[in-house]
This record gives structure tokens, C-alpha cells and sequence, in this order.
């Protein structure tokens, strides 16, 4: 038995040791959601491995439920100090991450009660209940990444179409309101068209950042963007465009003016050649865009700006 405690212990400081130092292999919102998922089967198993050694060390005389309770409260007082720790090597603490943390160890200690004969059988089943249960909870975070990729890769070309729904989970409004909206008659191509208001709030560069677009933009002619400037002032907008190795500065990115003229829906074209050759002293990785910006440019003051949709042909 004390091999056992051993055991655990080594395979909990391996754990805690990989929450602190191990790096996050991307920035997608994809593997950051991948990464805070992670949290939960961690601190599940760390929970398993602590009910363990409490039930093996003689010394404490609990009863099984407030066993369970100890390596619960001992599994998140480990999860609040790996964020802590995590605060010295460069990295942020996070209230959601020991959220994660105090979800995977009540959902497996309530799945590992199944088989724990200790426990009367109604109180096993009831703990495996809600330890599914607050798996599933802990687990939607990551289907929904899963779904809304899956989404994204079946309508490539489409990077952006709001002419049925609003779909925000790649999309940031920077500065803005964000609306999806009945098209004005006057500018609707079939009755009830669907697009997104963009109002521009004060402040510099107001607009919206569609992160994560399809990244492979090879054997593409034109990066197309439907857009309507229902004011009476031009708009004038800036389209950016980066790929993941953009180091942020101007010249590493491709950056146009687009003008729209006053009470005017335009189908705007760029060439994916010019988009391309855009960094200064390389070429666009088109097999890696990670991201497209679309923003009022100074000068410009028009109040907003209404998208219908953007793609590649």
C-alpha cells in the first residue's frame, strides 16, 4: 500500500508539473480551448489518485464520503496553487481553468464512486450521475469548438455569409456594435436578406476581426467582399490580412483601402496575388491565413457599414 501512495504521488506531481511548465503547442482558439478542457481529465485524475492515498494511509479515519470530500477540496487547493505557480513562468492565473479544474474532480470521484462498494448503491448512482453530468458540462466548451470548425471547413470558400445567420464564434467586433439584421428593400437583392450591421463606436480602427478564416487560399484568383454603405458619407475601410507567421508589424501583413461610395452595395475584389506578395521581404504563407481584419480607416465617417458576405473564388 505505501508503494502504492508512492505511485500516486509521483503520477500527481507529473500532472501538476505538466499544468505548469508544459507549453501550449498554438494559439488557435482551438488549442486554447483543447488546452483548458485539459484541466478537467487532469485534475480528475489527481482527484482519483488523492482518494487513493487517503484510503491508504491508516491514519485517517474517514468515512467514504468525506474521503471523497478531502480529495476533492485537496484536488482544487492543488488547482489553485498551479495557477499561482504559473504566475512566474510567464503565464496568466485563471479563475476559468480552476473552474475546469473543480469540474473534472468532482466528475471523476462521482464516476470512479461506480465501483467503490463502499458506498450504498443509490448514493453510487446518484455520484455517477452527476459526475456524467458535469463532464457533459465541462466537455461543451470543446464540442462546440469541434462543431463550429467542422461548420467552418464545410463552407470553404464562404469565409463569412450572414445571410441567414449570425454566427460569432471566429468573429470579434473591434470597437463596434454587432448585429445581424433585416438588408434595407432598397439594397436587398430578395425580400428579407439577412446581413450584419457593423456600427462603428469612437475610437481608433472600428470594425470586426474575423479570426481563423480557411487558412489554404492557394488556387484562388480574388479575396471577394460584399459590402453595402448605406450612409451618405463615403466609407472607406481597410481590409488586413496576416498569416501565422506575422511578427505584428505593418509591413509583414497586407493592408488595402476600400471605398464604398454613399447609399451603394459593392461586390469589392482583391487579387490573392497581391495579398501574397503583401510582406516585405517574403511571401504570404496562403497554406497558413490566420486572420482578416475589415475597419473604418481614418478619415473616413461613415457611422457603419453593412456585410452580406466575403469568400474566395
Amino acid at each position: 500500500m505505501k508503494s502504492l501512495r508512492l505511485s500516486a504521488a509521483v503520477i500527481i506531481g507529473i500532472l501538476l508539473a505538466a499544468v505548469v511548465f508544459a507549453p501550449v503547442p498554438g494559439r488557435t482558439l482551438g488549442i486554447r480551448t483543447l488546452h483548458d478542457f485539459a484541466h478537467g481529465p487532469i485534475f480528475g485524475c489527481v482527484a482519483v489518485l488523492l482518494l487513493l492515498c487517503i484510503r491508504g494511509d491508516g491514519r485517517l479515519q474517514l468515512r467514504p464520503a468525506m474521503q471523497y470530500l478531502l480529495a476533492f477540496f485537496a484536488a482544487l487547493a492543488l488547482g489553485g496553487l498551479t495557477e499561482l505557480a504559473q504566475i512566474p513562468v510567464g503565464r496568466d492565473a485563471s479563475w476559468f481553468d480552476l473552474r475546469s479544474d473543480a469540474l473534472g474532480a468532482a466528475a471523476f470521484l462521482g464516476i470512479a464512486a461506480a465501483i467503490d462498494g463502499r458506498l450504498r448503491r443509490p448514493v453510487r448512482a446518484f455520484a455517477v450521475l452527476g459526475g456524467v453530468v458535469l463532464l457533459g458540462i465541462h466537455s461543451t466548451p470543446l464540442a462546440t469548438a469541434a462543431s463550429e470548425y467542422l461548420r467552418r471547413e464545410r463552407a470553404f470558400p464562404v469565409l463569412l455569409d450572414f445571410s441567414q445567420q449570425l454566427d460569432s464564434y471566429f468573429l470579434e467586433p473591434q470597437r463596434a456594435r454587432i448585429e445581424l439584421q433585416a438588408m434595407p428593400s432598397v439594397w436587398a437583392r430578395q425580400p428579407g436578406e439577412l446581413a450584419l450591421r457593423v456600427e462603428f463606436a469612437a475610437g481608433p480602427w472600428p470594425g470586426i476581426d474575423a479570426a481563423e478564416p480557411g487558412p489554404d487560399w492557394r488556387g484562388y484568383k480574388s479575396l471577394v467582399l460584399d459590402v453595402t454603405n448605406t450612409t451618405d458619407a463615403d466609407l472607406a475601410f481597410m481590409l488586413r490580412v496576416h498569416d501565422v507567421h506575422h511578427n505584428y508589424e505593418f509591413d509583414d501583413r497586407f493592408n488595402r483601402m476600400l471605398t464604398v461610395a454613399p447609399r451603394t452595395r459593392s461586390v469589392l475584389r482583391v487579387p490573392v496575388v497581391d495579398i501574397e506578395s503583401a510582406p516585405r521581404g517574403r511571401s504570404m504563407d496562403l497554406t497558413q491565413i490566420a486572420d482578416f481584419m475589415l475597419f473604418r480607416a481614418d478619415g473616413s465617417t461613415a457611422p457603419e457599414m453593412w456585410i452580406s458576405r466575403v469568400w474566395l473564388e
